[in-house]
């Protein structure tokens, strides 16, 4: 009949998102300001970023408040527990999908003392002293020793305690770490060489 059939097609045309990026978990002490850094946010088009922050969990009764559009933001932690904040960054035209950071924060930060180095006879079991790290009260810490270096590598009695021992099977230079977890904090890593 001469007509001839015409398809509508509609053109999806995507922009360059651009990526927010809400920095590294952080361990900190309550009643001490904690700094949210999206300075590594990325844009990928052009625009100047802006910065939505937002409080996602937090303990109960402490909701923090942040200064938005800013790349960095702080706040202060007045309750024991964890605090997961989003970030989404936009250029007006174009917005990211959100990032998240959790701050952990605790009455005290766990600190791992693996004990002084000392010397011993070959064939002998040594024992390792963790017992001078601190942590909270009322807490119930993991201990993770484990060997960074030696003559050969060895199996740690009682590895997860204060005071674990080995058998010095060759000689030469052992060294082992010690880190702390409590209520899902990590403490620094401490070392020791026998």
């Amino acid at each position: 009949d001469g007509r001839s059939d015409i398809d509508d097609m509609t053109m999806i045309v995507e922009g360059q998102k651009p990526v927010a990026n809400a920095g590294l978990d952080q361990n900190v002490v309550i009643n001490t300001t904690a700094t949210l850094d999206g300075s590594a946010s990325e844009i990928r088009s052009s625009g100047v970023l802006s910065y939505v922050w937002t409080p996602v969990s937090f303990p109960v009764g402490d909701k923090p408040s942040l200064v938005q559009n800013t790349s960095k933001t702080t706040f202060i932690p007045k309750s024991i527990g964890e605090y997961v904040f989003s970030l989404v960054v936009s250029t007006g035209d174009f917005t990211s999908d959100p990032d998240f950071v959790t701050i952990n924060s605790t009455n005290v930060l766990p600190v791992a003392n693996a004990g002084p180095g000392r010397s011993v006879f070959i064939n002998n079991l040594v024992n390792i002293d963790g017992s001078k790290s601190t942590y909270p009260s009322n807490s119930v810490p993991l201990f993770i020793w484990e060997q960074l270096s030696g003559p050969v590598t060895v199996s740690l009695i009682n590895e997860q305690s204060l005071l674990p021992s080995f058998f010095a099977e060759a000689k030469g230079t052992y060294i082992f770490g010690l880190s702390l977890r409590v209520n899902g904090v990590s403490s620094n890593r401490d070392t020791v060489t026998v």
